[in-house]
């Protein structure tokens, strides 16, 4: 369902037909008891289209219960009985309504509709006043059943009901002595135009639904197309800077609630400028590719690697402590050394990384801080030798940790 964002105060410039619309969406929505946000669905379509229909035939039921008791002059026990067909069908209405908004609209569908085709047949023939004299009025109600069917049923179910109808009038025709001078084969020809006609209708609204449906499904996955191009990096599928720059705060925000830390770790690296110059760039690109993955494959579900720019990556630690953080970052830089990628029909080894670790908030009252300390300490490793890790203020240690 697609709305206008009015903020307040801003003038609705919608059309009267789309306000409508959208009430009638929305009015559909409270009837089937669905959220009035993201109900898109195939099957809240057809729960709205089924409260609404059983809300409808709910007041016809009422008109017609209206019309027996100020119009009908016949007998009382004719007039009980007509009395009583309208009155519970509503009962069976309702049921149907109550089952829908516990979602369960396939059973509802079924009683709404078998529900009307006893109220029908019933009227039919257990009055034999209407079955003495001669009356075509009652028999087009049959058709509005077979109408309704088709658009809540399935097209076998909808045959199915019209072939058990005209079976229903054949046997009319033939055992009551009054209905043999009426023109069956009119009457049978119009009830099979009927769900000829019901059949396609209800073919063709199926499929535009389905085409609906496929294209909000392609809008969904060009949604998320897009919203990975602005949060992963192209090359390594990780998240990019962008991303880290709009989730630190929020991570930062959420260990302060839970009076918690936050880890971050800076890899670059060592001497990669190297491997573009013997290998290439495109071997590089590829290179660093491979590095993502591996590190995305070393860290917790909670954890986010981001691809920092060039030959950097940033993991973000909730929770974690800065001891963990430091032998998390140590045990990535010694499994580097054993890193070997085959590129190109070529193996390339790694020339080893060093780690800058940083926590918050024992190294800044934000996350931005907190990501300069990490870089910061990234420097120093790398001024200090390189394949190492260095934490802010650390000048000298180069493995291990000492609290």
């Amino acid at each position: 369902m697609t709305e206008l964002n009015q903020q307040p105060g801003q003038k609705d410039v919608r059309s009267l037909t789309e306000k409508m619309q959208d009430a009638i969406v929305r009015a559909g929505n409270s009837l089937a008891d669905l959220p009035q946000d993201g109900a898109d669905l195939p099957i809240d379509r057809r729960s709205r289209l089924l409260a609404w229909t059983i809300l409808l035939l709910f007041f016809l039921m009422l008109l017609t219960l209206a019309v027996v008791l100020l119009f009908e002059r016949s007998s009382s026990s004719r007039r009980l009985f007509y009395v009583a067909i309208p009155v519970i069908y509503a009962v069976l209405l309702a049921s149907g309504f109550v089952l829908n908004r516990k979602r369960c609209g396939r059973l509802a569908a079924l009683v709404t509709v078998w529900g009307g085709l006893a109220a029908i047949w019933a009227s039919i023939l257990l009055d034999s006043q209407f079955l003495e004299q001669l009356d075509i009025i009652p028999l087009f109600y049959i058709s509005l059943s077979i109408l309704l069917a088709s658009f809540l049923l399935t097209s076998l179910e909808t045959c199915v009901i019209a072939l058990a109808q005209i079976a229903g009038l054949v046997w009319l025709l033939e055992r009551q002595d009054a209905w043999r001078s009426l023109n069956w084969q009119s009457l049978l020809t119009f009830m099979a135009f009927i769900t000829l006609l019901s059949l396609g209708i209800s073919h063709i609204i199926r499929a535009d639904l389905h085409q609906i449906d496929q294209q909000n499904k392609k809008l969904l996955a060009n949604e998320t197309a897009l919203r990975d191009l602005a949060t992963r990096d192209s090359l390594t599928g990780l998240y990019n800077r962008h991303y880290l720059d709009d989730t630190l705060p929020r991570e930062v925000s959420r260990v302060v609630r839970r009076n918690s830390t936050l880890g971050i770790i800076m890899i670059d690296v060592d001497f990669f400028k190297q491997i573009n110059d013997q290998y290439g760039h495109a071997a590089g690109d590829e290179f660093l590719k491979l590095v993502g993955h591996v590190l995305a494959g070393k860290i917790r579900d909670s954890d986010i690697a981001c691809r920092y720019g060039g030959d950097e990556y940033v993991l973000i630690m909730p929770d974690a402590s800065l001891k963990a953080t430091f032998e998390r970052a140590e045990s990535i830089r010694r499994d580097a050394e054993s890193w070997s990628f085959k590129i190109d029909g070529k193996t390339i080894a790694s020339p080893a990384i060093s780690c800058g670790v940083a926590i918050f908030p024992d190294h800044g009252s934000t996350g931005d801080a907190v990501l300069q300390a990490a870089d910061a300490a990234l420097y120093a490793a790398k001024t200090g030798g390189r394949n190492q890790t260095r934490m802010p203020g650390d000048e000298t240690i180069s493995s291990g940790y000492n609290a």
